[in-house]
C-alpha cells in the first residue's frame, strides 16, 4: 500500500469542495467568501481525524507502534513517511516512520531522516521573528487608506497557525531544524503581504 497515493486522493477530495465553494461565493456573494474557509476547516478536520485514527507510527527508540491524537497529527512536522512525535511508550521525541494504515503494513523504501537538533531558545527566537513580521504587516495595514480585509484575515490566519505550531513544538520539546524553513516561509509571507498592501494602496 502506498501512503502517498492515499494522501493524494484524500487531499483531492478535500480541495475540490473548497474550490467549488470558493468559486460560488466569489461569483455570487463576494461578501460571504469566508464561508469557503469554514468549509475547508470542516474538511480539514475530517481529513486529520481519519488519518490520525488509521495511521500507526513506529518509534525508532523503543520499537513500539502507536497512533497519535488529531492535535499531534496536525501540529507535528511531517516528511513523507516520517513524522516528528513524542512516543507515548518511551516518552522520547524522534522521527517516527509510518508503519501501518488501517491495519495494513505500508511498504516503502525510505531513507532515515537526518536532522540537526536546535535549542528551545532558538524556537522562541524564531517565533519572535514571525510575530515581528506580522506586526510590520499590521502597521502597514493600519497606515494605508485602502484596507483589504481578505489580506488581513489571511495573514492573521497564517500567523495564528505558525504561532500554534511553534508553541506546540516548544511544549513538546521538538528540536528540529525543520522549523527554520517554517520561519523563513512565515517571515517571507508576512513581508509579501505588507508589500502587496502598500502597492494596492498606491494604485488605488
Amino acid at each position: 500500500m502506498d501512503l502517498l497515493g492515499i494522501v493524494a486522493r484524500k487531499v483531492l477530495l478535500l480541495i475540490l469542495p473548497f474550490l467549488i465553494a470558493f468559486i460560488l461565493t466569489v461569483q455570487f456573494a463576494p461578501e460571504f467568501t469566508y464561508l469557503s474557509f469554514l468549509i475547508l476547516a470542516a474538511g480539514l478536520y475530517a481529513f486529520l481525524k481519519d488519518m490520525a485514527e488509521k495511521i500507526e507510527f513506529l518509534c525508532p527508540k523503543c520499537g513500539k507502534t502507536f497512533r497519535t491524537s488529531i492535535t499531534a497529527f496536525f501540529f507535528s512536522p511531517h516528511q513523507t513517511y516520517w513524522k516528528l512525535l513524542r512516543c507515548p511508550e518511551c516518552n522520547k521525541v524522534s522521527w517516527c516512520i509510518v508503519k501501518y494504515y488501517d491495519g495494513v503494513e505500508l511498504k516503502a523504501k525510505v531513507r532515515k531522516i537526518k536532522d540537526k537538533e536546535i535549542s528551545v531558545k532558538s524556537l522562541v527566537i524564531q517565533l519572535a521573528f514571525i510575530a515581528s513580521s506580522y506586526a510590520i504587516f499590521l502597521a502597514s495595514w493600519i497606515l494605508v487608506e485602502a484596507k483589504d480585509l481578505v489580506s488581513l484575515s489571511s495573514s492573521t490566519l497564517l500567523f495564528v497557525l505558525l504561532s500554534s505550531l511553534f508553541v506546540y513544538a516548544i511544549r513538546q520539546e521538538y528540536r528540529s531544524s525543520i522549523y527554520y524553513i517554517l520561519t523563513f516561509f512565515g517571515v517571507f509571507a508576512m513581508l509579501l503581504f505588507s508589500f502587496l498592501q502598500a502597492v494596492r494602496s498606491m494604485v488605488s
